[in-house]
């Protein structure tokens, strides 16, 4: 067992090997995952060339943990709640940085000294834009250290996350509105004190995410309405159901690009009783939304031709301007499917999917059933020539037509193959063909774990002779593939 200060050099020389300076990310992790890292730092350093400036460890399910390595992207530290051991990371890793753009700190028991300590490191107010600081019992912190915090991060900062901090006050988020003047995306909890939910939004804000928790369902109408009203320039907006069904949300529907609804309700039969009043979630008239550019709908429980409508009406009103469609928790007819691909001619990415709410491999969003996309519908999909990323996992659409819709979509760049029954060689030489055609651009196969494509893709991998700009990967991922938002 190596000494603490060994572990902490190993992790200062993984840092100084790659040269991170634009994104580092810090995560507890039990012990064994860290000295998995630690034997195979040779074979971390020879992978390092095929991964992101980003450094880290997952600590999932995986038969193959060298696998986990190969696909690095977070440095997570080994000790929970520990503020001593978080001391010795401030000052033997942060110290090492001066560009840092992004710091993600994950369940860390952080003391009111280094939140102070953390202010004072060259990086906040200067080069930093996104911080992080998920489950660190904030609530611990004073109100002092913490107005000097964000004070000092304030002119970069434009991203800040606070989720599953329970004991953060409304005195906290008012001083994050204080002085974080730049932000424009917030992530936090809201919490059942939370009863102003206007006073702790920050100005200039266009991106919000939020979290209920334990609020009574008569008091988040008014308190939506009065926080929402003045938000003219809001643009992404991501709500759970309860909010976004007894929320009036009229007053953004100007500027709105990006919607994301998390197990919306409905109204049932609304369409058929007030057919003029357009497609409404909750009481958000979508068809009213003229900028809408991304939508993402995952529902449960609902009356499916009402769905099939609602999606039917925005593909032929507004799927000119979609440029992102997600589908989930709900199987859409064969007659959707056509409408959406006969309408949105300029979709970009398109994923239709059911999640494991069981927790596959402890992820959502998992695509798990597509089985009703076959060939007929490979066509349609060989259509869609704007497509940068498509999920067809769970399909049973033939190797031969998935190599089609490759060939016909030059702009693919991300492809989701998990599970596809009768995906092969033929595909998987297609979008090896694509990506050498494109050596500059970055291209992801997502091929999903223990199932035949990943089995085929194993057999012939040297025969294949992947380019350097194919990432290749057993999970789904968050990439980095533009997708058009203006």
């Amino acid at each position: 067992m190596t000494s603490l200060q060994d572990n902490e050099d190993v992790i200062v020389e993984i840092i100084k090997f790659l040269n991170i300076q634009e994104k580092l990310k810090f995560r507890a992790v039990c012990r064994k995952w860290y000295h998995l890292i630690e034997r195979n730092l040779s074979r971390t350093r020879v992978l390092a060339n095929i991964d992101t400036k980003n450094l880290g460890y997952r600590n999932s399910a995986c038969s193959d943990p060298r696998h986990q390595i190969s696909r690095l992207n977070t440095i997570e530290y080994p000790w929970r709640h520990d503020s001593e051991k978080f001391s010795l990371l401030l000052s033997n890793v942060l110290n090492h940085f001066y560009q840092l753009t992004a710091l993600y700190l994950h369940d860390f028991k952080i003391s009111t000294n280094q939140v102070s300590q953390l202010a004072d490191f060259p990086f906040c107010g200067t080069t930093l834009s996104h911080l992080s600081l998920t489950a660190c019992d904030l609530g611990l912190v004073s109100r002092r250290e913490w107005s000097y915090l964000c004070s000092k991060v304030s002119p970069q900062l434009v991203h800040l996350t606070l989720y599953q901090n329970k004991n953060m006050s409304r005195d906290k988020l008012f001083i994050v509105k204080r002085y974080c003047t730049s932000l424009i995306e917030i992530n936090y909890d809201l919490f059942k004190a939370d009863s102003c939910l206007d006073t702790m939004i920050p100005d200039n804000l266009n991106k919000l995410h939020v979290h209920i928790s334990d609020v009574p369902i008569t008091r988040l109408k008014h308190m939506f309405v009065d926080a929402l009203k003045h938000q003219i320039n809001l643009t992404h907006l991501r709500l759970p159901c309860i909010s976004m069904y007894y929320c009036h949300l009229e007053a953004i529907c100007a500027t709105l690009r990006q919607l994301v609804c998390l197990e919306v309700p409905l109204v049932k039969d609304y369409l058929d009783h007030e057919p003029d009043c357009g497609i409404v979630i909750g009481d958000l008239p979508l068809l009213e939304c003229f900028t809408l550019l991304s939508f993402h709908f995952d529902v449960t429980d609902q009356d499916p031709p009402n769905i099939d409508k609602m999606i039917t009406k925005i593909s032929q009103r507004r799927g000119r301007r979609l440029r992102s469609l997600k589908i989930g928790q709900y199987s859409i007819t064969r007659d959707t499917f056509i409408e959406i691909t006969s309408n949105c001619l300029n979709l970009q990415e398109f994923h239709y999917f059911l999640d494991d709410r069981c927790g596959y491999w402890g992820h959502r969003n998992l695509f798990l059933i597509n089985g009703f996309l076959d060939d007929d519908v490979g066509k349609l999909l060989a259509s869609l020539e704007s497509l940068r990323v498509l999920n067809i996992s769970y399909s049973v659409i033939s190797d031969h037509q998935i190599a089609s819709i490759i060939e016909s979509c030059h702009n693919l760049r991300r492809l989701h193959l998990n599970q596809c029954k009768f995906a092969g060689l033929r595909c998987l030489e297609a979008f090896i063909d694509s990506a050498r055609k494109a050596p500059n651009e970055a291209f992801y196969l997502i091929l999903g774990h223990l199932n035949e494509i990943m089995s085929c893709f194993n057999i012939n991998r040297h025969k294949l002779q992947l380019p350097a700009n194919l990432n290749c990967d057993c999970f789904h991922q968050e990439c980095d593939i533009d997708v058009v938002y203006d």
